[in-house]
């Protein structure tokens, strides 16, 4: 019977060019192990050059991998989990769950006819209770839950890497804020942080082409970039039930689903007086738009809008506040969206997957 594990892999052994032969006159094959476990992959499946791509990167970010290896050690697929905690589960009127997840701005969905719901369902209740962090695993098109798996005798939290849980959101200071001469500086801003996309493939670029998730480590990143640069920016929220058209979304209608999003504004004269641009790549792709039109681009019937300081890192209608001050969640943030990414673009290719 195949399992499915999740584990940080503490060694990739792989080979270029002609396969070695072990002493027993057979070709070795790729091997990878973690604490107490290891499997081997097949050099024949067609699959194993992209399950060793991820190995590597999980291996590289020091991230848990989930695993489907088969009984005789063979490890037939290889994911990236979510990290995360379980804020709450819910039950659609069609039978499904609908899963809220922390640090996570998507929909997460477990099929009431999943062959093991039950016992996923049973995992989600003790993460809850125990406020513990668990791996999701998900398809990486759409939003169909897998596994859920307790991570066991290594912990990993989402705020180890820094941050703080506080009780309300830092005050507003709208005065604080930088105001730009006009909408072509504001342009001129979009296109610099546009550069920092993952088409340069650096250790801290920023996957505008990952829309399924990652809005919070997107916005932050972009915000460190201009404090850098000596603009102070805020941050601008949008909460409800988002419907969100963007050829970077691999569905057939492509429209991703989103319980809330944010990105960064910036204050902007123009014609005399002062407005608020949302800088945001993933959503608008050629300049800033003024803050009205980014709404507009989130169909819903019901919103509630929100500010906020470039400081404030998360703040989920169901989940804790988190502020980070020196911006020290990011890389880690990052590196787990840039390989979702990498995840999406195996399934279904490199984005556009319609016309904007």
């Amino acid at each position: 019977m195949t399992e499915r594990v999740v584990e940080v892999v503490e060694r990739v052994t792989r080979h270029r060019g002609a396969v070695p032969l072990a002493a027993d006159g057979e070709a070795r094959r790729p091997a990878i192990e973690w604490n107490g476990g290891g499997a081997w992959l097949d050099p024949d499946d067609p699959q194993t050059p992209a399950n060793l791509h991820v190995l590597a990167k999980r291996w590289e970010h020091a991230r848990p991998v989930s695993m489907l290896v088969d009984p005789a050690g063979r490890l037939l697929d290889a994911r990236v989990p979510l990290i995360v905690k379980v804020r709450a589960f819910t039950q659609f009127p069609n039978g499904d769950w609908d899963v809220t997840l922390q640090p996570s701005h998507a929909v997460h969905v477990l099929r009431n006819d999943h062959p093991e719901c039950a016992r996923l369902l049973a995992v989600l209740a003790a993460a809850l209770e125990r406020r513990s962090t668990v791996a999701v695993t998900e398809t990486p098109v759409g939003n169909d839950i897998i596994d859920i798996s307790p991570l066991g005798h290594f912990l990993f939290d989402p705020l180890d890497f820094g941050g703080r849980i506080v009780q309300a959101p830092p005050p507003l200071d709208r005065d604080r804020w930088s105001i730009l001469d006009s909408a072509q500086e504001a342009h001129r801003l979009f296109l610099a942080l546009q550069r920092e996309g993952c088409d340069r493939r650096t250790r801290a670029c920023i996957p505008f082409a990952y829309v399924k998730d990652g809005c919070t480590a997107r916005a932050h990143r972009m915000c460190e970039l201009m404090l850098e640069r000596g603009v102070r920016p805020g941050k601008v929220w949008l909460f409800g039930r988002l419907r969100v058209p963007t050829s970077s979304y691999p569905a057939s209608d492509c429209v991703v689903p989103w319980k809330y999003h944010v990105a960064p504004v910036v204050q902007v004269r123009v014609g005399g007086r002062i407005e608020l641009f949302a800088i945001d790549p993933a959503l608008f792709k050629r300049q800033a738009v003024p803050v009205e039109r980014w709404k507009r681009r989130q169909r819903a019937a019901h919103l509630d809008e929100q500010l906020s300081e470039p400081e404030l890192w998360d703040q989920p209608p169901d989940g804790e506040i988190v502020v980070d001050s020196d911006f020290s969640l990011t890389p880690a943030g990052l590196a787990e969206y840039q390989d979702q990414l990498g995840e999406q673009i195996r399934e279904a290719g490199p984005p556009p997957y319609c016309d904007d």
